[in-house]
């Protein structure tokens, strides 16, 4: 704004007005203090919240025997027949004899002279699992030459696959190739064909019968209709690559070692929350939530999950699998002891941390209570922390204008008071101007 220094007065009358205004943006300097305060505890807050979801996600992993539990697989022909976890597994050993393997129907056209050889036209009918697909052979679709009719066929038939082949014949060599998307004999593909007119006579004949694929299993013959069955083996999928050199020996068994990773990562995901918590009472240097209400009962609810008995008739309780809480409320594991116990008693186990109220379970639901963004104890909290400071940015925007306006006022005043003195002075001056000249006068 523009200078109102005392020409007349001879007043610093800027300075003035700037101590005058510090002084009245007191108010506003403690509302931006408080602002700041109430920001780093909802960023204390959030930090806090983001802790308990990251906790959530770990226990989500592994709150249920299928998540928890932990197998391995293994072939003695791997080239010929995989194996892979898929769930729940029953330990044991299996002899597995691929006898053959699941195949998709495949019908082989007959030869042309080229992709592009015109052919009678008339109508396909590919018959699926699925129903009847008409195709019509017409030089309107493109579908007179093999070229044309293949790409038709991919865009507009569902469940086959089809290509022109080139078989290096010396006179016709060109042919249309049909492939089912699915193996196994209830997926056979078959074509009917009616033409007439001139060009070269589309036929087809069998390369490839659809069949099932066989195998032996514990001298038991089984079918399946893919090469990947998920359902031969409790909790493996199986991967026939091959017919077997005689009999494969498939082994499945529990892996307590993984179990125990898992175990781990809800380990280190609670003791992040647990370090973060204390961080905010402590003696020297406290976080901004010290003597927080919200982050006591958050820690109170926590560890007396940790107290809660998740025993059963063959585990005493957590301690008995290596898990256990120190004085400053870490979580402890032992991960020998909990390989050795859920190596013994793999069921057991399961129960007490992924069964009906296990640990992983219950400490999940209370989580979820806490962090609950309708009814839990969190996000009331932050929307307090935003309404507050919603409330005091107003408030700030409302005393800035006043203050402009104050400032105002005073430089209008001192305005005045300058145009007052001057013409005080102006009068002053014609006053002596006049006494002198009566003086001069008088002599």
């Amino acid at each position: 704004m523009p200078s109102v220094d005392g020409l007349i007065s001879g007043l610093d009358t800027s300075s003035i007005i700037s101590q005058l205004m510090d002084v009245a943006r007191a108010p506003i300097r403690a509302m931006q203090s408080n602002i700041s305060r109430i920001e780093s505890r909802r960023t204390a807050m959030q930090e806090m919240n983001t802790l308990m979801s990251d906790l959530q996600s770990a226990l989500a992993a592994v709150d249920t025997g299928g998540e928890f539990g932990a197998a391995t697989v293994s072939s003695s022909q791997q080239d010929s027949l995989g194996a892979s976890v898929t769930g729940d597994v029953t330990p044991g050993t299996h002899t597995i004899q691929v006898l053959s393997l699941a195949e998709s129907t495949v019908l082989r056209g007959n030869g042309f002279s080229s992709a592009d050889e015109e052919m009678r036209a008339g109508t396909l009918s590919i018959t699926t699992a699925a129903g009847v697909t008409d195709v019509p052979l017409d030089a309107a679709d493109g579908t007179r030459t093999l070229t044309g009719l293949a790409s038709y066929i991919n865009e507009n038939v569902d469940g086959v696959n089809a290509y022109v082949l080139d078989t290096g014949d010396g006179t016709t060599p060109f042919r249309l190739m049909i492939e089912g998307e699915q193996g196994g004999a209830a997926n056979e593909v078959s074509t009917s064909i009616s033409s007439s007119g001139s060009g070269r006579e589309l036929t087809f004949d069998t390369a490839r019968s659809a069949s099932d694929a066989e195998l032996l299993v514990d001298n038991t013959t089984v079918y399946r209709d893919n090469n990947t069955p998920s359902d031969v083996l409790p909790g493996v999928q199986l991967d026939l690559k091959n017919v077997t050199s005689g009999e494969a020996r498939i082994t499945v068994g529990r892996d307590p070692t993984a179990m125990a990773t898992k175990v781990e990562s809800v380990v280190e995901a609670y003791n992040k929350l647990n370090d973060f918590i204390r961080s905010q009472s402590k003696a020297e240097d406290p976080g901004p939530l010290a003597g927080d209400a919200t982050v006591r009962t958050v820690q109170r609810r926590i560890q007396s999950m940790m107290s809660a008995n998740y025993g059963n008739a063959d585990i005493s309780g957590l301690g008995a699998l290596g898990l256990g809480t120190s004085q400053t409320g870490e979580l402890e594991f032992d991960s020998a002891e909990f390989t050795a116990k859920a190596g013994s008693n793999y069921a057991a186990a399961l129960d007490v941390l992924t069964g009906v109220g296990g640990f992983f379970g219950a400490m999940h639901s209370q989580l979820d209570l806490i962090t609950d963004t309708s009814t839990g104890l969190i996000q009331p909290r932050l929307d307090s922390y935003d309404n507050q400071i919603t409330d005091l940015n107003d408030r700030i925007d409302d005393s800035s204008f006043r203050l402009e306006q104050y400032e105002q006022t005073l430089r209008s005043q001192f305005t005045q008071m300058e145009s007052l003195l001057l013409t005080y002075q102006s009068t002053g001056d014609y006053l002596a101007a006049q006494l002198s000249s009566l003086s001069s006068n008088n002599s």
